[in-house]
């Protein structure tokens, strides 16, 4: 694939991921600062402003390696602190899981599959179907996997392809438990508020922190709270690292060849705390977003599309060249826009939509201009 596609759509792909990760870990810096708001009883601009500070320092300082070492200590906190609020949560319903399972299953809490099908507009705006989120999460997860270098620079950190391969595998599973268990988090919650009359937040994204500082006891509301943070800073982190990496080596490397390894190391941390500046600007725009979680995935799989239409091109297409992927790759950015901007069509369908006007695009403009698409170049080699 590197072979037919040249430079210049290496430069588009890369281009467009680093898009992509400042808008949606932007995102996340600010559902991250919710948190950090509560805790500290500060402004969300200045909780923003730490969460930032904090991150890019063990950053900034370990590169991939404190990435991948704070991640399996976050990732300890993360699950314990989980479950432990789970427990006290439950433990303070007077009827324990049969309350909550009186008050829920009438609610509809607990239906997990919707399977109607009607291929209309009204269908299509609807995020949680089945059909949603088999195709549309299948999509998402093969370009978020696959296609992003968030995700595939800590395949590349495994010691061979087998073990990438287990943990690619084995994280399918624990994303499974984890959601299983933060809606089941979420279905209690919501019982408990019922139950007890309470007032909802302005901000539904601070219903689970803010619940937890204010009712859960001192030392158990401090570890939940700890998960919550590594969670999110591990995420940041990591992203932190694959934008600065992408920055040196698709941008400033190809540009400044043959300077030291030593030189490259400095750029990097320079590109790290630009990134950050950038992120700390996304996450005080998006104090405006209502759902953090839909605004991520939103603006994640707008742009998803055109990376994973580009993937499939290389993997399973031998006559699309570089301009007519490129053209493809703008056809299924554009369309995503149009569709998000002027339809009502749910988030979960960007990914499908993106990625068939990708394919479909420039395998058209391939057959329309013959080989236009190759360079002189690759035509010689």
């Amino acid at each position: 694939m590197q072979r037919r596609f040249g430079q210049r759509l290496r430069r588009l792909t890369a281009g467009l991921f680093l898009l992509l990760r400042s808008l949606a870990e932007g995102v996340r810096v600010f559902a991250i600062s919710i948190v950090v708001s509560i805790i500290l009883s500060l402004a969300p601009t200045w909780a923003i402003v730490v969460i930032v500070a904090l991150t890019l320092f063990y950053t900034f300082e370990g590169g991939m390696t404190a990435v991948i070492w704070t991640d399996v200590i976050q990732m300890v906190l993360y699950i314990s602190g989980a479950v432990l609020s789970l427990a006290t949560i439950l433990g303070q319903l007077p009827g324990g899981w049969a309350q909550v399972t009186a008050l829920a299953v009438p609610a509809g809490k607990f239906q997990v599959f919707d399977f109607r099908f009607a291929f209309s507009l009204a269908w299509f705006s609807e995020p949680y179907t089945f059909w949603a989120g088999v195709l549309g999460g299948c999509f998402l997860t093969t370009a978020s996997h696959g296609t992003e270098q968030l995700m595939v620079q800590r395949l590349l950190a495994a010691r061979n392809i087998r073990d990438s391969r287990k943990a690619l595998f084995a994280s399918w599973a624990v994303v499974c438990v984890l959601f299983a268990l933060f809606l089941t988090i979420g279905v209690i919650l919501w019982a408990l508020y019922q139950t007890n009359h309470l007032s909802v937040p302005a901000k539904l994204d601070a219903i689970y922190p803010r619940f937890i500082w204010e009712h859960l006891p001192v030392g158990l509301a401090g570890l939940v709270i700890a998960a919550i943070l590594a969670a999110a800073m591990s995420n940041l982190s990591a992203a932190l690292n694959s934008l600065s990496s992408t920055t040196v080596m698709d941008f400033y490397r190809p540009m400044r060849p043959l300077r030291s390894e030593g030189h490259y190391l400095s750029v990097a941390r320079f590109a790290t705390l630009g990134w950050g500046v950038v992120l700390l600007g996304v996450g005080i725009v998006a104090q405006r977003v209502d759902s953090v979680l839909e605004a991520g995935l939103g603006i994640a799989s707008i742009l998803y599309g055109g990376l994973l239409g580009v993937f499939l091109l290389g993997v399973l297409f031998k006559n699309v060249g570089e301009l007519a992927a490129m053209a493809g790759m703008a056809a299924g950015v554009t369309g995503n826009l149009i569709v998000r901007f002027a339809t009502p069509i749910a988030f979960t369908w960007y990914v499908p939509i993106g990625t068939s006007l990708t394919v479909l695009v420039a395998l058209a403009a391939a057959a329309v201009h013959g080989d236009f698409s190759h360079s002189q170049a690759e035509k010689s080699a």
